[in-house]
């Protein structure tokens, strides 16, 4: 019996990557195996660019609209429920994947009866220089690579930008939370709910590789921290209270933390950040947008 592969591309203003991201994806496409087949659905969430223009040029896709921007959680769950495959690929439309990632992320599922979902090795695209927030996303300060984690992973390593579930996954464990409308954390909410229900399910596939387009600036990310802390963190650890330490919610309550993060060391740390792109300096300015944005929130 052949198996069905639904590939869900969420896009908001993705024009500078969208044609990339489609064109790898039908590349690995072409290498499953025979008895596997897939099918594409790409969710316009909104888009004020020149996306559907993009998307009205493609081929053998479904593109879904939505009028206004919903953000991902709507956008991935309006994606779960158009889908027909057995297998669900979350892919953002600012990734490249290597021709082999989708018949290496399905090899996977046979190696253990266990695993319900894969998330692939993301990587920075090829070029001479990295960015300074590059330097930190893509270093071993962040993720499973500062856990030193390739399997079995824990709910806030597994992430759904490049990732392969089964679908009964969202069945049993629901689909994504679609009240967490600003940046960030949908990814791990749903992972907690998913652990519960399949402890020794995640796993991560370092030979399935993906590369990714980092669109936005440093400082554009230092908002995006900010808000994540202000609004979709402080609705996560409400929901989820017993993970509450494990998400970092002692750097607020923390007796160190006014010793680290104020504006003395806010000060220095500027200083340093004009001649060096160290991925620790990075995260002690994510960090401190993200503890304000918590204390700015009035969801607390």
């Amino acid at each position: 019996m052949n198996s069905l592969v639904s590939i869900i591309i969420p896009c908001y203003n993705g024009q500078a990557s969208l044609n990339s991201c489609l064109k790898s994806i039908k590349g690995s496409i072409k290498n499953l195996p025979i008895n596997y087949s897939a099918e594409i659905i790409v969710i316009n969430d909104g888009s004020t660019d020149l996306t559907q223009k993009i998307l009205q040029k493609e081929k053998n896709i479904r593109v879904i609209v939505h009028n206004k921007n919903l953000g991902l959680s709507s956008a991935r769950n309006t994606g779960i429920k158009h889908s027909k495959g057995n297998f669900l690929v979350f892919l953002d439309c600012d990734i490249d994947v290597k021709e082999n990632w989708l018949p290496n992320m399905l090899d996977f599922f046979n190696q253990n009866n266990d695993i319900v979902g894969v998330t692939g090795n993301l990587k920075p695209l090829a070029k001479k220089h990295l960015s300074r927030l590059e330097k930190y996303l893509f270093s071993n300060y962040r993720g499973s690579k500062k856990a030193g984690i390739t399997h079995n992973l824990k709910y806030k390593w597994f992430v759904f930008s490049n990732t392969i579930i089964k679908k009964e996954v969202i069945g049993t464990a629901g689909p994504f939370d679609k009240s967490l409308k600003k940046y960030g954390g949908e990814d791990i909410e749903l992972s907690i709910r998913i652990s519960k229900k399949f402890p020794n399910g995640m796993r991560q596939n370092n030979n399935a590789l993906s590369y990714h387009h980092v669109n936005k600036s440093f400082e554009d990310y230092l908002q995006n921290v900010y808000d994540y802390g202000k609004y979709n963190f402080i609705k996560i650890i409400k929901k989820h209270p017993i993970h509450k330490k494990s998400l970092e919610y002692r750097l607020v309550s923390s007796f160190y933390t006014p010793f680290l993060f104020n504006s003395l060391t806010l000060y220095i740390a500027k200083i340093f950040l004009k001649f060096s792109k160290h991925p620790l300096l990075t995260k002690f300015f994510l960090m401190d947008s993200f503890i304000k944005g918590i204390k700015k929130s009035s969801l607390k």
